[in-house]
């Protein structure tokens, strides 16, 4: 078995080569990070996969030429749910919907609401919505901007069902992919039953004074704001007072110390949400923690790891989607477009020898096989979409949000 990366068209391929001689064929076999030796040849898979439940999943097959992704989310382990049927529409903005209440909030004796997190970038929100849900659906690394898209994640008890929806980082939008996380983050503070401000305590007052989070608040619903002053263990606690003066008289909030890395504090700010929540029902099945597919996460998995291995621009010029994924298969096969924006990109991903992708695809495979709790084949292709962050009709085509005003590119 040898590593090969040479170029195919827009893509270059780096790959293991497994080849016996009963397999030889034009377009020979590609394989990157896999364990053992197992080989799948490159070709276009039968299946799709409905994975729940993570570590580990458990997956049905869905078909031989499935049209669309399942419907449904990630659940909890040990139970295989059929696929949701698509709720009706609570919200609909640049194609994003929540299902719908129905009924009276006297008629039921549970809360249930969204939380929608904001704030500006690094402030901790995605490191809290993971520590609020208990579980790590939201990446995290120590740049900025790590969250481009709305992540939900779901906690459901006894009393309540909590709906978070972590988002992009509030900023002064300086491209059509920054405009399109800002209004991602825009529609769903419309969406919030509660609105959870986070910020770096550190930072002190100026993020909520100036910049884009007042005029963010000031078109706010009129819902509860909580305000978590987050990264406490960076900062004196005789500013306390002071911060927690502020948010009641200019905001009229209610604030709360935490350190989310820590889980300090988490539990109370928590508890608070519940009881802030509206009465109604649970609009999503008990044992369900995610509304996206498991498509989406295992993207992100790949992108997170590009954050953490690479620097300057290269993070913020990569984008990951899968291709395709075939459960059926063992080990899993799972082929991963990643796009970069310049040939040069393509050189540092790829490295001398292919060393750099080679340690990409390891350390991706590794995450998404203890999420999946399964081997796993990860074929990894980079491909060049130039300036793909200015360019509508590229955005949409990756999923992104594109909002209609403003200069067309």
């Amino acid at each position: 078995m040898v590593l090969l990366v040479y170029p195919v068209g827009e893509y270059v391929a780096a790959s293991f080569i497994y080849c016996p001689s009963s397999l030889h064929g034009p377009e020979g076999l590609l394989f990157l990070g896999g364990p053992g030796p197992s080989a799948f040849p490159r070709r276009s898979g039968p299946f799709e996969a409905t994975l729940r439940g993570p570590g580990p999943w458990r997956g049905t097959q869905s078909g031989r030429e499935p049209q669309s992704e399942p419907q449904g989310g990630v659940v909890r382990p040990g139970k295989i749910n059929p696929p949701l049927q698509k709720p009706p529409n609570h919200g609909n903005f640049l194609g994003m919907t929540t299902p719908a209440r129905e009924g009276s909030p006297e008629d039921f004796d549970t809360r249930t609401g969204y939380v929608t997190l904001i704030g500006p970038p690094n402030a901790g929100k995605s490191t809290l919505m993971n520590a609020l849900v208990g579980e790590q659906l939201s990446i995290v690394t120590p740049k900025a901007q790590t969250t481009w898209q709305r992540v939900t994640g779901i906690l459901t008890t006894d009393r309540a069902q909590m709906i978070f929806l972590d988002t992009p980082g509030l900023l002064d939008a300086r491209d059509l992919l920054q405009r399109s996380m800002l209004a991602s983050a825009q529609a769903a503070l419309q969406e919030a039953d509660v609105l959870l401000l986070v910020v770096d305590a550190s930072k002190g007052l100026k993020p909520l004074e100036s910049g884009p989070i007042p005029s963010a608040l000031a078109d706010r619903p009129r819902v509860p704001l909580l305000v978590a002053f987050n990264k406490m263990d960076l900062v004196e606690r005789e500013k306390d007072p002071e911060l927690a003066a502020w948010v009641s008289q200019q905001l009229g909030g209610e604030p709360f110390f935490i350190c989310a890395l820590k889980n300090a504090g988490v539990e109370g700010l928590r508890a608070r949400l519940e009881e802030a929540l509206p009465a109604g029902p649970h609009l999503y099945p008990a044992d369900e923690i995610a509304s996206e597919p498991v498509r989406f996460f295992v993207a992100e998995m790949i992108r997170e790891t590009v954050f953490q291995e690479y620097h300057q621009e290269i993070p913020y010029s990569v984008f990951c989607q899968i291709e395709e994924f075939r459960e059926a298969e063992d080990p899993v096969y799972i082929q991963a477009h990643v796009f970069v924006e310049r040939k040069s990109q393509k050189g540092i991903l790829i490295g001398k020898g292919g060393s750099s992708i080679r340690n990409l695809s390891t350390l991706s495979r590794e995450k998404i096989e203890e999420f999946l709790g399964r081997r796993v084949y990860l074929d990894l292709w980079i491909k060049i979409l130039p300036d793909w962050r200015r360019k509508r009709a590229d955005l949409r085509r990756l999923g992104f949000p594109v909002p209609d005003e403003g200069p067309s590119t």
